[in-house]
């Protein structure tokens, strides 16, 4: 079947009707369903962008949304969906943020205002977990991991929701998100990574009022472009220096390894690797760690950033197969993507165009594309990280999804906006 690029348009959207309502959380496997197959797609930029607007759409259909609900979860996306079970997972924090940048990237390429309401409506489910009682000092201003009593804060999850406020502060000019995201950074930077810390902390239990992590994982190299989108909408100097350069410093000190792999996590005691492998993950899947040396160059000028961004990069481009896998980590070749696309529009090398065609191939291998299976259609396939030992492409997998919305679009259109790189 030849698929067109309707979006939104009628037909299309009564194909999709039974999702567009209310959400696909209402909704079993009927009788007779198939599984979708696989479908090669060539990697070219209007396939791409097809592509990015489907997972954009499959993000916003399967959003808790209905105006019956009015539960704590409206707002919310899936963080996996089963395509054999029909296993359902609503994402937490850190992932409804990224559903919302990825509506935002769609908005910005469509100027559909239906993306635009989607990611408002995640930005407000966020808003609520925001901890706003003066009681609890340690914890203020963080977001908690999946409702208004949930237990725990984490600092990467918390970095991801400061981006997505970030990022509807200015696309909307609403001054609420903006001073959340502010007091969140503010958390961060004296509660998570106080001054002469060794790098952040990892989740911290609300009710018992302690950390509970005491090691510290790659992951945490991310928060560098986080923090430099809070910085350029804040101009705050202590967000620049301690958010950006000094966690770069740290991440090239502590994780990188002379051949541009990295250490998994490290003792926040020592400073010296744990050997854990827990986190193996993101050996692969970089966190966006690569794109915060980017910004911590476009700030200092100083090419030690830019240089240790580009071993990263031809280590992950060293190590992806032929058909767009990287590591057996599906998200890994979309976050692959966006740093590659940072890289190129910063310095203008054409090294990695070869891989960032075989990831957009991937990705586009990995969307289901197949309308008679309206619940499903444009998910892209990855693993299920509540069932981790499951078979990976069993499910539709939210990270993926968002975060090849963005990488997609920046492969179709070089001038895009793509939210997730170097602004």
């Amino acid at each position: 079947m030849k698929l067109r690029p309707l979006y939104w348009l009628p037909s299309e959207a009564d194909v999709l009707s039974k999702t567009s309502q209310a959400g696909a959380t209402l909704y079993d496997v009927k009788a007779g369903f198939t599984i979708p197959g696989y479908q090669e797609v060539e990697p070219a930029p209007e396939n791409a962008r097809v592509g990015a607007l489907r997972a954009a759409d499959w993000l916003l259909r399967t959003q808790v949304s209905s105006a019956e609900n009015l539960s704590g979860d409206t707002g919310r996306y899936f963080g996996i969906r089963g395509l054999y079970d029909n296993a359902k997972y609503l994402a937490q924090n850190w992932l409804t943020a990224h559903g919302v940048l990825a509506e935002l990237a769609a908005y910005h390429e469509t100027g559909n205002e239906a993306y635009l309401t989607s990611a408002r409506l995640g930005g407000e489910y966020l808003l609520g977990l925001q901890v706003l009682d003066s009681r609890l000092q340690d914890s203020f201003g963080s977001y908690r991991e999946h409702h208004a009593r949930f237990p725990l804060t984490g600092s990467r999850s918390c970095g991801s929701v400061i981006w997505a406020m970030v990022q509807l502060f200015k696309a909307t000019g609403d001054e609420e998100y903006l001073e959340s995201a502010r007091m969140c950074g503010k958390w961060f930077l004296e509660k998570s990574f106080p001054p002469g810390s060794v790098f952040p902390r990892g989740e911290y239990h609300i009710k018992s009022r302690r950390w509970i992590q005491d090691y510290s994982h790659v992951c945490y190299g991310g928060m560098g472009i986080i923090l430099h989108q809070l910085y350029q909408a804040t101009h705050d100097s202590e967000t620049l220096d301690r958010g950006v350069v000094e966690l770069a410093d740290k991440f090239i000190k502590y994780f990188m390894l002379p051949d541009g792999s990295r250490n998994q996590s490290i003792d926040l005691k020592t400073g010296k690797p744990t050997g854990d492998a827990a986190k193996s993950f993101h050996i692969y899947n970089d966190d966006f760690a690569g794109i915060s040396l980017l910004a911590a160059y476009k700030e200092t000028q100083d090419k030690k950033y830019l240089d240790a961004s580009l071993l990263m990069a031809r280590w992950l481009a060293a190590k992806t197969e032929k058909n767009g896998r990287l590591g057996g980590v599906n998200s890994a070749p979309a976050t692959a993507l966006v740093h590659f696309l940072s890289l190129k529009k910063m310095t203008g090398t054409a090294e990695f165009d070869d891989a960032m065609r075989r990831y957009t191939a991937f990705l586009l291998r990995q969307q289901v594309v197949d309308l008679n299976n309206a619940d499903f259609y444009g998910g892209i396939r990855g693993q299920s990280h509540v069932r981790p030992n499951d078979e990976s492409g069993q499910y539709l997998d939210g990270r993926v999804t968002s975060y090849a919305v963005n990488g997609l679009l920046g492969f179709a259109n070089p001038s895009a906006k793509i939210l997730l790189e170097v602004e």
